[in-house]
């Protein structure tokens, strides 16, 4: 399967989650490159305890996030971001948050 065939799967998904579409469809697109890299059927992504566990990733495209008042607002919610390289200055292109080992979330 590609990409593009998960996006029927993945319809409606986005309300129930509290995501932006193109976040879903990012995720989807990621699950199949990885996938295809691997040469894997299925990848065992959520591993909730031990060493070797999953950290959480959220994409963010050109239409899902933006600066505003000098924080990052993507779907409706205002994230405080530690802007050290002056990133406020030019517009998203892509990103995402990512999730460290002791639970802090960082934006990329």
């Amino acid at each position: 399967m590609s990409a593009f065939d998960l996006h029927p799967y993945t319809k409606g998904a986005n309300k129930e989650l509290g995501l932006h579409s193109q976040t879903l469809q990012e995720i989807a697109r990621e699950y199949v490159t990885r996938r295809k890299q691997f040469n894997k059927s299925r990848l065992n992504w959520r591993k909730s305890g031990g060493v070797r566990r999953s950290l959480g990733w959220i994409p963010i495209n050109t239409g899902a996030a933006r600066w505003k008042n000098g924080q990052l607002y993507h779907n409706g919610h205002y994230f405080n971001v530690w802007d050290s390289y002056g990133l406020s200055q030019y517009s998203f292109r892509s990103g995402s948050f990512n999730e460290d080992a002791r639970g802090r979330w960082y934006s990329m």
